[in-house]
Order: structure tokens, then C-alpha cells, then sequence
């Protein structure tokens, strides 16, 4: 891997508050770092993880605006079900590990 600035700034994007997570200056700051934002199933079924992917969205917007990319992705509208929030320790953890290194692949930072 060339670096890991990618998976450091979705995991911070992911773990902030909604004043963080929806700030146009964190959206400007980040704008020439490729994030990808992973879901599994049932998040709409959680109140907390519904409001990150609501924050997420909202900060992925920002991100377009200041001329970045976020890209939200979520495994279930893949055909990929059955993952919770740890997919890299579900039996289906080498499907979403594909899916991760082909996004890493197409934005030039693995071989």
C-alpha cells in the first residue's frame, strides 16, 4: 500500500460528531484525500449508525462542494449481506476485502 491516509481519514470521518462530520472546513481540508465510507446490513436499524450515515452523506456533499470525493458504500446494495460493523471478521470478509482493494486499485494506491 503507497500510504494510509484513505483508511485513517474515513476511520476519523466515521468516528466524529455531527459538527465535525458536516463542517465545510473539515470537508475542504480533506478534499485531496480519497475516503471511502463502508456499511454493512441493518443500519437503519440503529439509531446511532443512521445518523453517521445521514452525517456521512452530508459531509460527502461538502466534499463534492469543496472538490473532493467521498464515496459511500454500502455492501448490501452490492448483493454483500450478512456483515455487521466488524465486516473484516465476518466468514465474508475476503468479499468486502475485494471490494476495498478494487476502490484502493482504482484510486492508484495499491498495485
Amino acid at each position: 500500500m503507497k500510504r494510509l491516509i484513505p483508511l485513517i481519514a474515513a476511520a476519523a470521518l466515521s468516528a466524529c460528531g455531527a459538527d465535525v462530520a458536516t463542517s465545510a472546513a473539515t470537508a475542504a481540508a480533506l478534499k485531496n484525500v480519497p475516503i471511502m465510507v463502508l456499511y454493512g446490513d441493518n443500519v437503519d436499524k440503529s439509531p446511532m449508525f443512521s445518523a453517521q450515515l445521514a452525517n456521512n452523506r452530508k459531509m460527502a456533499e461538502l466534499a463534492k462542494t469543496a472538490g473532493g470525493s467521498i464515496e459511500i458504500v454500502s455492501l448490501p446494495d452490492l448483493g454483500i449481506k450478512g456483515n455487521s460493523h466488524f465486516a473484516m471478521m465476518e466468514k465474508n470478509n475476503a468479499e468486502v476485502a475485494d471490494v476495498i482493494h478494487k476502490w484502493l486499485a482504482g484510486k492508484g494506491l495499491v498495485d
